[in-house]
């Protein structure tokens, strides 16, 4: 038996046969899983996620069918960010859907049969907490995916491990900071004036005119990486900090991981401070203080292999009811 599946809306490669949800639909559906791409055709299951929530031509072509309504007075058309904020599940194509996402989108209502978010919030049984970050690591057996950051595998072992002092080299790492910056959330710009007070924090990415194409390469010449998340929400974490403390330097950051996986005493983390001037300080203290820097910087990122259960839970009780 072929139990057909189909993505839409999704990130790049998840489609991918070998990707992990995929892997999750093979194992508990124990049978062959078909991937499925037209849109058209009637599937098992169907995984909806929010890539399009962020397409440019989206926006660009919404904005002038709305100026050209105005214009003529007719009804202004419905903005693209509704469909995809608050999706329908598609029962004419699919018998069973799950919606997931790693961005900061709340769950939509509707006739859905399950959720895959960061939310923590069970929503009577609906929804599974899983964060994007999980989907770099080993969580199936022999399956990982590589984070842009290092080019190279992520493993839960990896990140529950302490580093080796001596492999860490800060005295190597001569300049402060940096950070790899598309989005320039306000957060993140305030954050880096005032670091600038005490060291030169070096800017890569789209927002600053200059992407590069290693970032591993650059990250490994510094001794902080601001690695700040888009939102600061409960649960909300995506792969920043994760790449960010494999390149070796110490993360700076700012998220809520209220599920508890990360160790806090591996990072410096703004959410932690009253104020942007209190968490400067506290960075001044590490950079100033080479034995509290390898302190820091040895330090295990994972407190707990993340618990898939609940995910697997999940997606057997949508594929098993009627």
């Amino acid at each position: 038996m072929t139990f057909k599946l189909r993505y839409r809306n999704s990130y790049q490669g998840f489609d991918n046969p070998e990707f992990m949800y995929t892997e999750l639909v093979k194992e508990i559906s124990a049978s062959d899983v078909e991937l499925v791409y037209s849109k058209e055709a009637f599937v098992d299951l169907e995984l909806v996620s929010v890539v399009n929530f962020r397409s440019v031509k989206d926006r660009i072509q919404y904005r002038l069918h709305r100026a050209a309504a105005s214009k003529l007075r007719l009804k202004p058309p419905l903005d693209p960010r509704n469909e995809l904020e608050n999706p329908s599940a598609d029962r004419a194509f699919a018998k069973k859907s799950i919606w997931y996402t790693g961005e900061n989108v709340r769950p939509p209502h509707g006739d859905w049969d399950g959720y895959l978010s960061f939310d923590l919030d069970p929503m009577a049984g609906k929804n599974a907490y899983l964060p994007i970050w999980w989907n770099f690591l080993d969580i199936i057996p022999g399956r990982s995916v590589k984070p842009d950051y290092v080019d190279k595998s992520v493993t839960i072992n990896a990140l529950m491990t302490a580093r080796a002092e001596s492999n860490l080299l800060a005295s190597g790492r001569k300049k402060f900071c940096c950070v790899f910056m598309n989005n320039p959330h306000p957060m993140r710009l305030h954050t880096i004036d005032a670091l600038s007070a005490i060291g030169k924090v070096d800017g890569f990415g789209r927002y600053f005119g200059n992407p590069v194409p290693d970032k591993l390469a650059i990250a490994e010449e510094y001794r902080f990486i601001l690695c700040f998340e888009n939102d600061l929400y409960p649960g909300y974490v995506t792969e920043k900090p994760v790449e960010s403390w494999m390149t070796g330097a110490i993360p700076l950051w700012w998220g809520d991981d209220s599920a508890k996986y990360l160790n806090s005493n591996a990072m410096i983390n703004l959410k932690e401070f009253e104020k942007i001037d209190h968490f400067v300080s506290k960075v001044a203290e590490v950079d100033s203080d080479e034995s509290l820097w390898l302190k820091i910087a040895s330090e295990p990122l994972l407190l707990r292999p993340p618990d898939m259960q609940p995910v697997r839970d999940l997606i057997r009780q949508v594929i098993t009811s009627n």
